[in-house]
């Protein structure tokens, strides 16, 4: 098995990811970067393994497939509540910078949850959701996307960052779903009682649906009717 499989590369490593490695190093204690069964893994600890993912949980499927059986893994995900967003130019130098309000909710994380719902199931998973406020750096270089007229992200940093919640089996992600949710829901009920999008919504009942804590419970018209199971 190669010693390099699943390595970061510091070069490609975001200020971010940086930034939560090491707070949690400074809570949990352990080593950073440790080769573990063939896989680089951003942080172990005398108890777990923890890895930060600001990006894709598909990325993360083979590496928690192969870990999960031997080694208690948490994945730490962060939900940005706010960024201040500051524009350079090609120089480095500040054109202008603005603060921008996200307020992600938790269930959010359900939009790449449900790329590993399989292994959120394993006994040695567990999740970090943690709140935080952000810096997003940019460059208007025009090379970025036509979204942003061009101006390119460069890095993301931590200006500030809550306490975790913890998420250790199943039935805990019964705090995705709205409370005043009625025994019976929809997509549509979802969305309208929280800030997800109806697509959103749909990926959220998706990943509840693989990890048995809702069920389907019919129809509502053309909707899927579902209800809870835990």
């Amino acid at each position: 098995m190669s010693t390099t499989k699943g390595a970061i590369g510091q070069m490609k490593e975001s200020g971010l990811h940086r930034d939560l490695k090491e707070l949690y190093q400074k809570r949990m204690g352990g080593e950073t970067e440790v080769l573990v069964d063939g896989y680089i893994v951003d942080l172990r600890s005398e108890h777990m393994i923890c890895e930060i993912q600001t990006g894709n949980f598909s990325r993360l499927h083979r590496k928690l497939m192969n870990l999960l059986p031997e080694y208690p893994v948490r994945v730490v995900y962060p939900l940005v509540r706010d960024k201040l967003v500051i524009v350079c130019d090609g120089q480095g130098h500040t054109i202008r910078n603005r603060r921008s309000p996200v307020h992600r909710e938790i269930a959010f994380a359900a939009t790449e949850l449900m790329r590993i719902p399989d292994l959120v199931m394993h006994p040695n998973f567990s999740l970090d959701l943690i709140s935080v406020s952000i810096e997003e750096i940019r460059v208007d270089d025009g090379k970025g996307s036509w979204r942003r007229n061009g101006v390119s992200i460069t890095d993301r940093r931590l200006l500030s960052a809550d306490e975790p919640l913890t998420f250790t089996s199943p039935h805990h992600y019964l705090q995705f779903l709205p409370y005043s949710l009625c025994a019976e829901f929809t997509n549509r009920d979802i969305s309208q009682s929280s800030s997800l999008t109806p697509s959103q919504a749909a990926k959220l009942s998706y990943f509840l649906r693989k990890i048995n804590v809702i069920e389907t419970a019919g129809k509502r018209g053309r909707s899927l009717l579902f209800t809870r199971v835990l």
